[in-house]
């Protein structure tokens, strides 16, 4: 085998090295990216939370208060339909996050 065989080979191992390390880098950056996406969906996700027990909670009071669903719904019936609600909002704003 001649120097230039080998030249040629070192060279060949080089650059495959050199793209190997460039693709490692690249795929640590794109999960880096992913990492920081899931906090931020996840940090949404507990201040939607959040917000829809303060609003679950305004309604029952407002449901309760009035007269219209103090008569024609019993307390199961009313929470039933609020969990359901929270359930449809929930999946809702994963959805426009996940969009």
């Amino acid at each position: 085998m001649s120097s230039d065989d080998g030249d040629m080979e070192n060279q060949a191992e080089l650059e495959e090295k050199t793209r190997l390390i460039n693709q490692v880098l690249e795929l640590q950056h794109t999960l880096e990216d992913l990492s920081a996406r899931v906090d931020a969906v996840k940090e949404e996700n507990l201040k939607l939370k959040s917000e829809n027990q303060v609003l679950g909670q305004y309604i029952e009071n407002l449901m309760s208060a009035s007269s219209v669903f103090q008569t024609t719904d019993t307390k199961s019936k009313r929470k039933w339909r609020l969990e359901t609600a929270a359930t449809h909002i929930t999946t809702f704003t994963v959805m426009i996050i996940s969009f």
